[in-house]
């Protein structure tokens, strides 16, 4: 669900059809609309999502604040030769923006305090001596120009060309507030001018001023994702990463090997480092849009020789696998040994050979511990009697001179042949 509120006072909820991955971003647009036509307010908006299975509710709320002050003031235009080539006053530096008739410019805000003495340079595009000019100031925010004290400026009969100021009220009410200036001609006197309506000549301007000291906007925060999977794109929850941006505290992966920061934009260091893993460092950058980064951490491996004998003789062919379904099984060569590769770790070990008994085991893989000697045992060998116990048994002695062996028995049971 994809939730606004406005003030507030929840407007609509809908519903987001589409799939949307662990990790992933996506543009929604509203089906609904909801009005923040009020001029002059400032209203509160949060969009909020909710989705099932979420695992970090701390990026589920967006808010954010905007100001309507677009008022539906009345229409005026000008015509003729006569036309404002150029405003300047604060900071604000209009020139050359031609005969229009009409204008309204936004693109920069002056900041004026209550009380205030403005001074304004007025450039006349095709000035007459009997051009007028004149500024008002919507004071209260209620639409219009008609109230008391909020024409600050007229000057009639003088080219409506050069140097003029103006005073803001001491009462005017904070926040964004729209100025009218209007160049005309021939009129008798300040009375006949008006901020509404057409005249045969001139032109008329619009500017949005700020009353006060603007709030600062809030900056504009990324979000960056880091997500943390193994080589074969299985998450790694519990990875810990270190910032460049907080060197101080760190943060750890969800179960979905991901987390997620609110950055401004700029480029960043990264180090994840997560046990039994080799650590990585990285280096981001994120800029204007939000962004996922995606890192394969490699196992720490350690070279580790099985040595697998039965009565200190080695057992060639015997097979050694791991419960570590990623790890593959080896056979012992001739010489008994089996050479493997393994991450550092636990692991439990099965070494299985024809006519032995099946060896297990565990093991602890690190840098320390290299080597394992196993040692499995012959089903089909027979037991050997001790020494003391031969010589208190019968013997039956076979000598053969020509092939230079003796062999012998005790009834049956045990037989050993000595060569040279």
């Amino acid at each position: 669900n994809v939730i606004l509120t406005i003030d507030n006072m929840t407007q609509f909820t809908e519903t987001y059809t589409d799939t949307l991955q662990a990790g992933a971003y996506t543009n929604y647009t509203f089906r609904n609309t909801a009005s923040i036509g009020q001029g002059g307010k400032v209203y509160s908006l949060e969009t909020c999502v909710n989705i099932a299975g979420d695992t970090n509710d701390t990026n589920n709320c967006l808010t954010n604040e905007v100001e309507n002050y677009y008022i539906d003031y009345c229409s005026a235009s000008g015509g003729g030769t006569e036309y404002l080539w150029g405003i300047k006053f604060a900071n604000l530096n209009n020139q050359n923006s031609g005969d229009k008739g009409y204008s309204l410019y936004t693109e920069v805000i002056p900041e004026l305090d209550p009380h205030e003495v403005v001074h304004v340079t007025i450039t006349n595009g095709y000035p007459f001596p009997s051009d007028d000019i004149a500024l008002w100031i919507d004071a209260n925010h209620d639409g219009d120009f008609e109230d008391d004290g909020e024409r600050l400026m007229c000057s009639i009969d003088d080219g409506a060309d050069g140097e003029y100021a103006f005073q803001i009220p001491y009462s005017i009410k904070p926040g964004y507030a729209r100025i009218r200036i209007r160049l005309t001609w021939e009129k008798d006197d300040c009375t006949e001018m008006s901020p509404c309506g057409e005249t045969p000549g001139g032109e008329v301007e619009d500017y949005v001023v700020y009353i006060g000291k603007k709030p600062a906007t809030p900056e504009h925060k990324n979000y960056l994702t880091i997500r943390v999977l193994d080589h074969d794109s299985i998450p790694i929850e519990g990875a810990k990463l270190t910032t460049s941006f907080d060197t101080v505290n760190y943060q750890l992966t969800d179960k979905s090997g991901l987390y997620s920061y609110q950055v401004s934009d700029g480029s960043f260091d990264i180090k994840i480092d997560k046990d039994t893993y080799q650590i990585l460092n990285a280096r981001v950058g994120v800029y204007g849009v939000d962004t996922v980064f995606t890192y394969l951490l490699t196992r720490d491996y350690e070279v580790n020789i099985f040595l697998v004998t039965e009565k200190k003789d080695p057992v060639p062919d015997a097979v050694i696998t791991f419960d570590d379904p990623n790890q593959r099984s080896e056979t012992t060569n001739a010489d008994g040994k089996a050479i493997f590769y393994l991450p550092y770790g636990n692991f439990n070990y099965t070494i299985l050979r024809r006519e032995y008994v099946d060896a297990f085991g565990s093991s602890e893989i690190h840098k320390d511990q290299i080597e394992y000697y196993i040692t499995m045992t012959d089903t089909t060998r027979k037991d050997t009697l001790s020494v003391e116990n031969i010589i208190r048994t019968k013997l039956i002695i076979s000598p053969n001179p020509v092939d230079k062996y003796l062999q012998y028995e005790t009834k049956n049971k045990y037989r050993c042949t000595i060569t040279d």
